[in-house]
């Protein structure tokens, strides 16, 4: 079990590390809002990525049956993209370095959320694992194994969001202190 749950774990943590839209917008709001708005984008990510690892655990058959829920989804992820771009056509040409309007900002769970539903990828990361585990030594997947798969995968994506927002809040501490803070303050953090 402690093998399975390292093979999910370093699996999740490769997929959580490659560049996209989370991660960039994580460090966009690592940068202007500091840990907590980074952090939250990973944590609704959390979210997203769970459903999409049950339709691909536990749902696969489901899926395979019904064709139309993953397109349903990557629907609404289309219509997320394109209701984000008619917020960025609407803002202001002219923003100062580090503004962040509340009002207009969607929270970063809910952000998080829709990019995860959006991208597919961890549904064929979840089949995959499912496909390697049925074609090794389990002939079918139990409830524990489903369980340490997503928790290790879980715990990775949530690992991988803490260390990227860290980052992102103390490289713009640095790059601060070293060319200047322009009007904003100093994070004490680093």
């Amino acid at each position: 079990m402690a093998q399975l749950f390292l093979a999910a774990f370093s699996l999740g943590l490769t997929l959580s590390v490659t560049p996209g839209a989370l991660n960039i917008e994580s460090v966009r709001r690592g940068v202007n809002g500091g840990f907590w708005p980074a952090l939250q984008v990973h944590v609704g990510a959390l979210a997203g990525d769970g459903i999409w690892l049950l339709l691909a655990l536990w749902g696969g058959t489901l899926a395979t049956h019904h064709s139309f829920l993953p397109i349903l989804f990557m629907l609404l992820g289309g219509l997320f993209f394109l209701w984000n771009a008619w917020q960025i056509a609407h803002l202001p040409r002219i923003q100062p370095y580090g503004a962040v309007v509340p009002s207009q900002r969607p929270h970063g769970l809910l952000i998080g959320a829709m990019l995860a539903l959006s991208s597919p990828l961890t549904a064929a990361f979840g089949a995959g694992l499912q496909g390697m585990l049925l074609s090794t030594e389990h002939s079918k997947l139990a409830a524990p194994e489903m369980a340490v798969l997503c928790s290790a995968y879980m715990l990775s994506v949530l690992i991988w969001g803490a260390a990227l927002s860290a980052l992102a809040v103390c490289g713009s501490a640095m790059f601060i202190m070293r060319f200047g803070a322009g009007g904003r303050s100093v994070p004490a953090c680093c």
